[in-house]
């Protein structure tokens, strides 16, 4: 077994798929919609890994507090890199919101950004 996906809660799938895709750098694998119900599978990945994928999913009403607080007030995913000064410096450039500096820690070089809900995500280049 493995886990193969994580589902991230967002307001809008449109907007979240753009930020991902010309943000980020991600591959969309999957973009779905049942126009009989409305529910749109939309399934966005790095393109330098396939290990888990993130279900852009539109959050229901009663979940729409929860959009940007998934982590609570930590860091919710982490974003590996083989080359964290390249990949920051073409982040910044795209306009990406690090709530640090980025910092050494004895595992690796990281820093801490947002995504477009608010989510904290780690950028991380391991040693």
């Amino acid at each position: 077994m493995r886990i193969s996906g994580i589902s991230l809660l967002v307001d809008d799938q449109d907007l979240a798929k753009s930020f991902f895709v010309e943000k980020l750098g991600f591959i969309v694998k999957e973009d779905i919609a049942d126009k009989q119900t409305g529910h749109r599978w939309l399934v966005v990945s790095p393109t330098h890994t396939n290990n888990v994928d993130i279900i852009l999913t539109l959050a229901p009403t009663q979940q729409k507090p929860l959009i940007g607080k998934q982590g609570g007030e930590g860091v919710l995913l982490i974003l590996q890199t083989q080359n964290f000064d390249e990949s920051y410096q073409q982040m910044l450039a795209k306009g990406i919101e690090f709530c640090e500096s980025p910092r050494m820690e004895p595992y690796g070089k990281v820093a801490i950004f947002k995504d477009l809900c608010g989510n904290k995500w780690d950028l991380i280049e391991l040693y």
